[in-house]
């Protein structure tokens, strides 16, 4: 098939530019996306709750709904949270399950106890949801002009339509501004005279306001509709409605009451640059493309400013898609740069360019080809399949340079240059199919890994298996085709200078070596001690290189989330956040800054930081946080938790405290926290836990409730309406329907002496709540934090330095320490769960790959000894990966996990090149040192060349912002190096000790 390939240039470009064709074409069909589309097996549900505390929500809503939910299957874990007003389950099932069907069970669970849950609850809202997704883009809605009523009924009902009709765009979020409401303010004195409670006026409304079929009628031939229509049409309307007394007595509604055409109360809004806007954020869909979104967006933006009302002004926010193309493009260059690094190694140390113009054209190509069959996985351009292209140029590079090395042996040997490709490709098939082979099988497992990691791998392990398998095609078609065509048939009998350079550092190297070399035949078991010495040497290093699961990286945001204390009013927490804008203001690497008020709550605010590019500043998003963390802690009132990135990623190290009385857990969670302070190692922690704020509570007294003739639901449904108020009621006005909100006015509601003034209607007449029970003062929790149907308390840790492995190591002890009484404990959340699932899906991984190329070896090396012989360059690699981790300051995480992984497949190759030209020379019967040297002399330069050419492929990726890259890249650097020593130092000692131990056994069977 060589020959075929040789023989017939024509033929043999034909195939691959097919391949390189279809690559391109699939180029186009791809998203491009930051991360992995990935279905988490996650399902929220949210229930509004208008009022109630965070107890209430606990008590009367969530557990009820966990009782509920936990009985459908495969589930891996349930936490919830209750807030004022509000509560949320989230259900996470384990991988591999339909979610559809698990979306429906929940639903049907969750309905079918929807009559236990308290009347005042809106309609739970049940979906699947997604936790790393973002909004791909925010626009602002500003005016000077309209009132922030008008701003949102304008985006609500004019650009939400426009801007939904985008495909890809799963829907959009409007913030700020002001909603509309009918608001009714009844006057509780006037109330009083007329002897008319709130419960009268509600339910009047209700008998008013009213549109109903009456069915229809015949007449002659056709038949009419009818309908009794009694809906209110204009506030005025509202205003003359006629109330009615128990003794007869009509007034109209404003006889007692302010009716407005007003507002919704504000407990949320949005502000951009300091001015108050409307904000829109538009999600996508799963498989939504978020740059196509945005370039939609951007051809629809002429129509949106078309359609806008004098003074009006749209300005995108904040938005995604930048900082993608930018990681994607700088990834690209890195790969280029890699390219054109492994293309000036090879020309350093061959000298021909005809042979660096081949290697440029063949690696390249099996790039391109490979993007087919990423396609065809429904594969996506993002953070994992761009690594994999970056970390295997070792593989397309080794490949390419052990072949075409061989060649020119051939060619230096007299041969003409079509059959010198030929025969110099066959020499070393089996050693490009061993290399290969052992990479598809290191990367096999890897995209069949378990866990919510494994959804991350699959892409990053496929890929690495595409290029392979077409770095495989290519080295045994383009590669030998292009070199006897493009190769000159005689050896060239004046070397360039570049290649006297090379060959006199080559022959320089291998003089010294020779020294080493024959010291090694002399003494193996000495050098094999001193391999096993370095290797162990080098591990002493692990415990001070850090440990985390992803290591951070500078993505041009920064998240403020700010706590006011406990109860504080939206204006006061409004007012803080001007303050945290006031502080940002004139910070010259800021490019903009998002300011989203009232989340989960009116004291709770996120303030959004977008970055100029990293390039384009001189201090890091890290150097900013550890210089605005002194300015914010000026601020009174106010906590601050200041965050990388997206409020997607998780806290550095999260610790959840266990038990069961609550005040218990509270003190045991302070001593977490006051240990974790201590260690200086972090810049934020925030406990789930808050002070208590104070609520009014009213006692009811069942004694006075049975003369007085009133129920309990009778009594806590006029406090409500009184205090909160009923929205019940709805005015209909151009298609839109607003509510209604009936309340006392503020001064009968704003003290404990005025609570106590609430009249409700007994048999006994009109009286005042305060004759039917006490009204006590008392504190009451903020939030509470769920997991599995028990309360917990998270400690969420953001540090300023080190490693969340390197803190948890430090603080065991310690946390050990505390006495936990019976019952009571802890255990880290969060990236810790995710980062030890894994660590143990890797670590099989890893030992599949070891297993599996042993296989691979001993089938094609065709010994069951030899391959232990190469397996030992796996470990001893790993010294210079530790060393070079420690010295350049990176961490074991994920990525550098999977860098090892990759390394099983690399640093094989030099042992294997080495070895397998040993074994064919003792075949012959040349003795073992005489043959060691041999394949020392002949493999010198293909390994030196393969092993320098990976490391400057994986160089570009030291400087890459991104920690995942940069770790990945010290990793396989570290490992080359340390393949480079030991595959001259280890593996001759043991090949030595191994090939005359199975002589001996020969012996011993022949005689036998």
């Amino acid at each position: 098939m060589i020959e075929f390939f040789v023989r017939r240039p024509v033929s043999t470009l034909m195939s691959v530019m097919f391949f390189v064709l279809i690559g391109i074409v699939s180029y186009f069909n791809l998203n491009i996306e930051k991360d992995p589309s990935i279905d988490f097996p996650i399902v929220s549900v949210r229930v509004i709750y208008p009022g109630a505390s965070p107890e209430d929500v606990e008590e009367q809503v969530l557990k009820k709904i966990e009782d509920s939910v936990v009985e459908v299957s495969e589930i891996k874990k349930i936490e919830s949270q209750a807030y004022e007003s509000f509560g949320v389950v989230i259900v996470e099932f384990n991988l591999g399950v339909n979610l559809d069907t698990k979306s429906i069970e929940v639903k049907d669970k969750v309905e079918a106890i929807l009559n236990d849950l308290p009347s005042a609850i809106e309609k739970p809202i049940i979906e699947k949801v997604n936790p790393f997704s973002q909004p791909v883009m925010e626009i602002a809605l500003t005016s000077s002009k309209h009132s922030g009523l008008e701003l949102y009924d304008f985006a609500d009902n004019r650009l939400r339509g426009m801007l939904t009709s985008v495909k890809g765009l799963a829907g959009l979020d409007i913030r700020g501004g002001r909603q509309r409401e009918i608001s009714v303010r009844l006057d509780a004195e006037l109330m009083i005279e007329r002897f008319i409670t709130i419960t009268d006026v509600i339910n009047s409304m209700k008998r008013y306001n009213v549109n109903f079929p009456g069915g229809s009628v015949d007449e002659k031939d056709s038949y009419y509709n009818v309908r009794f229509f009694g809906e209110f049409e204009t506030v005025d309307e509202i205003r003359s409605m006629v109330l009615t007394t128990r003794e007869g007595e009509q007034f109209k509604l404003s006889d007692v009451a302010r009716v407005e055409d007003s507002y919704k109360k504000v407990v949320e809004d949005s502000r951009f640059n300091g001015d108050k806007v409307v904000l829109m954020s538009l999600r996508k869909t799963t498989d939504g493309n978020a740059v196509e979104i945005t370039n939609q967006i951007e051809q629809l933006w002429p129509n949106l400013e078309e359609v806008l009302e004098e003074g009006m002004g749209l300005t995108v926010a904040s938005e995604t898609t930048s900082a993608i193309i930018r990681q994607t493009d700088e990834t690209i260059v890195n790969i280029l740069v890699g390219i054109g690094l492994t293309v000036l190694v090879l020309l350093f140390f061959t000298g021909n360019f005809s042979l660096t113009l081949i290697a440029s054209l063949v690696i390249p190509a099996s790039i391109v080809s490979s993007i087919f069959l990423v396609d065809a996985s429904q594969f996506s351009i993002n953070s994992m399949t761009l690594l994999a292209i970056a970390t295997a140029l070792g593989t397309l590079i080794a490949n390419a340079i052990v072949i075409l090395e061989s060649i020119l042996k051939n060619i230096d040997d007299g041969k003409d240059s079509k059959q010198a490709a030929i025969d110099g490709t066959k020499q070393v098939a089996a050693a490009i199919v061993a290399a290969s082979g052992t990479n598809l099988v290191v990367f096999t497992p890897i995209a069949f890994m378990g866990g919510i990691v494994g959804q991350f791998m699959i892409q990053f392990g496929l890929t690495v298996v595409f290029l392979t398998i077409f770095s495989i095609f290519a080295s045994f078609t383009l590669t030998p085709m292009l070199a006897g065509v493009l190769l000159s048939d005689k050896k060239s009998g004046k070397k360039s200078f570049i290649l006297q350079v090379s060959d006199k550092l080559i022959e320089f190297l291998l003089r010294e070596y020779k020294f080493l070399f024959e010291g090694i035949m002399k003494a193996p078991w000495a050098f094999i001690l001193i391999s096993i010495g370095l290797l162990f040497g080098s591990l002493k290093l692990v415990p001070y290189i850090g440990n985390e699961f992803i290591p951070g990286s500078d993505l041009d945001r920064i998240q403020i989330k700010l706590q006011t204390p406990s109860g504080s009013t939206f204006e006061k927490t409004e007012s803080v956040v001007a303050e945290v804008e006031q502080v940002l203001n004139g910070k010259i690497e800021i490019e903009s800054v998002v300011s989203k008020l009232g989340e989960n709550g009116t004291e709770n605010a996120d303030v959004i930081v977008n970055l100029k590019p990293s390039a384009e500043r001189q201090k890091s998003d890290m150097d900013l946080i550890n210089e605005w963390i002194p300015l914010l802690a000026r601020i009174p009132d106010a906590e601050f938790e200041l965050k990388r990135g997206s409020s997607a990623l998780q806290a550095d190290i999260v610790i959840n405290v266990t038990g069961y009385q609550y005040d218990k857990m509270v003190d045991l969670s302070k001593k977490v926290e006051e240990i974790l302070q201590g260690t200086g190692y972090f810049r934020t922690l925030k406990s789930s836990y808050r002070q208590p704020k104070r609520e009014f509570r009213f006692i009811p007294d069942q004694e006075k409730l049975r003369f007085y003739g009133v129920s309990n639901i009778q009594l806590a449904q006029t406090i409500r309406a009184s205090i909160y108020g009923d929205d019940s009621n709805k005015f209909k006005d151009g298609g839109e329907e607003y509510d209604v909100l009936i309340e006392l006015s503020r001064r009968f509601k704003d003290n404990q002496k005025a609570l106590e003034s609430i009249f409700i209607t007994s048999k006994k007449g009109m009286i005042p709540i305060s004759k039917l029970g006490t009204i006590k003062r008392l504190p009451t929790v903020t939030s509470l934090k769920r997991r599995d149907r028990n309360r917990i308390i998270a400690i969420e840790g953001y540090l300023s330095k080190g490693t969340a492995g390197e803190v948890q190591n430090l603080v065991a002890d310690k946390l050990a320490a505390v006495q936990w009484p019976a019952g009571y404990g802890f255990y880290y959340a969060g990236n810790a769960e995710t980062q030890a699932e894994s660590q143990r899906e890797i670590a099989k991984s890893f030992l599949l790959a070891t297993i599996l190329t042993y296989m691979v070896l001993a089938g094609i090396m065709n010994s069951m000894l030899h391959p232990f012989t190469i397996a030992t360059s796996i470990l001893t690699s790993f010294s210079g990966v530790f060393v070079l981790l420690f010295f350049l300051e990176e961490s074991i995480n994920i990525a550098s996990m999977l860098a090892m992984i990759m390394l099983v497949g690399l640093v094989v190759n030099n042992a294997i090149l080495l070895l397998e030209f040993t074994m064919s020379k003792i075949e012959e019967g040349v003795p073992i040192k005489e043959a060691l040297w041999l394949a020392v002399e002949d493999k010198f330069k293909a390994i030196m060349m393969t092993s320098i050419a990976i490391i400057a492929g994986a160089l570009p990726q030291l400087s890459a912002i991104e920690g995942t890259k940069s770790s990945m890249g010290a990793v396989l650097i570290g490992g080359m190096l340390g393949s480079i020593l030991f595959t001259f130092i280890m593996t001759p000692a043991l090949f030595y000790y191994f090939e005359k131990l199975g002589q001996g056994v020969k012996k011993l069977t022949s005689r036998s």
